[in-house]
């Protein structure tokens, strides 16, 4: 049986700093009642972060300049341990969170409409990026040789889908970097999936990264791809991090040919990729998703609000529907990923217009991801 060169991966907590998440919850005149919505809005804004993701969170008490100094200094103590009393019962522990608080010395909102918002609590959580492991290893220092296999380091995909997680980008890049280099290279792509024995998906992963190559300049005589299901994992699957690692691409070479050559001066390596994004669909006639897509949406959600220099457009096909329609498609994909924790600047909806190929139904939606 050929010896799979699965690589003795150093994994090393991923080296990106803490991620800072900002908002603000507000408090009645007078008053360090945590109302309903606000609660709401607390459980909305922390929990679209993993909960064993977050470091810490820091609660900053504030009043209006109504009443005395010692007064608003005690009642912006009381309104930051409301705060914390909720948290508390939501499963954060006390050493998790730190507070100052400041009576009315450090208004923020001056205008008249908008001096009540100066009752409030600012809350600050640390937290890491949703990425359980990543590999110091990359494409350029492995040692290709004729009949063995490697695990693609760091190429990783979003659940259920073809979608490579944000980080994987450049992973793709590196890629194709090789086979310019090595024009002699040829080789087998193979995808493999956790979990689940979802064949269909393994083949599309590997055919994902199969026409990736074509579409930047490898010959087809050098490529093909095909995908294993579940069937040959690569590790026990005993945690999440063995089952990310279990989703994951090979390549098996089967000729290697000379010595590397240098790229041309005027080599620039892709700026994007489009992406079918499945299984994410809207009802008929309807702007809503189904239950279960809008699941498959929440885990592309997490890469999304996790991401570094990379813009996800979404694009919501708009054949055969009306604008009325496409506009409110557009405006609930933007509404679900806000809600999952995206930022604005990490995402972008529009309309697309597909070409229709065969009878076969197309795809609702579409990502294109891009560099910053």
């Amino acid at each position: 049986m050929m010896r799979i060169a699965l690589l003795l991966f150093l994994f090393l907590p991923y080296a990106f700093s803490a991620q800072v998440a900002e908002f603000e919850v507000y408090f009645p005149f007078d008053d360090d009642f945590l109302g309903g919505k606000e609660k709401e809005k607390l459980d909305r804004e922390i929990f679209s972060i993993p909960k064993s993701k977050i470091d810490s969170i820091q609660i900053f008490g504030h009043c209006d300049s109504m009443g005395t100094d010692e007064y608003n200094l005690e009642l912006s103590a009381r309104r930051v341990i409301a705060v914390k009393r909720y948290l508390i019962s939501r499963g954060f522990e006390l050493n998790q969170l730190t507070s100052n608080y400041y009576g009315r010395r450090r208004p923020k909102y001056m205008d008249d409409e908008k001096f009540g918002l100066n009752r409030r609590c600012e809350i600050v959580v640390y937290h890491q990026p949703n990425i359980p492991f990543y590999s110091s290893m990359r494409i350029d220092d492995l040692e290709l040789k004729k009949n063995e296999r490697y695990i693609l380091p760091n190429l990783h995909f979003v659940g259920n889908q073809v979608v490579p997680m944000w980080y994987s980008f450049e992973v793709l890049s590196d890629l194709l970097t090789v086979f310019h280099r090595f024009p002699s290279l040829r080789a087998e792509i193979h995808g493999h999936v956790c979990c689940v024995n979802d064949k269909p998906l393994s083949d599309e992963r590997a055919a994902f990264v199969y026409h990736f190559l074509l579409q930047n300049g490898i010959n087809r005589n050098r490529l093909s791809y095909k995908g294993y299901g579940n069937l040959q994992p690569a590790f026990k699957e005993t945690n999440a991090e063995e089952e990310l690692q279990n989703r994951r691409v090979e390549l098996k070479v089967l000729n290697i040919g000379d010595a590397p050559l240098e790229l041309p001066l005027d080599y620039t390596p892709p700026d994007s990729i489009m992406i079918v994004l499945r299984r994410i669909d809207f009802i008929p006639n309807k702007a809503g998703l189904y239950p279960n897509a809008r699941f498959m949406l929440k885990l592309l959600g997490e890469s999304i609000s996790d991401s570094r220099n990379i813009h996800h457009e979404l694009l919501v096909n708009t054949n055969g529907i009306s604008e009325r329609l496409a506009e409110q498609r557009i405006n609930e994909i933007q509404r679900q990923l806000k809600s999952f924790g995206c930022n604005e600047d990490q995402f972008s909806v529009a309309a697309f217009q597909p070409v229709q190929q065969g009878r076969k139904k197309q795809p609702d939606l579409f990502v294109k991801m891009s560099r910053r």
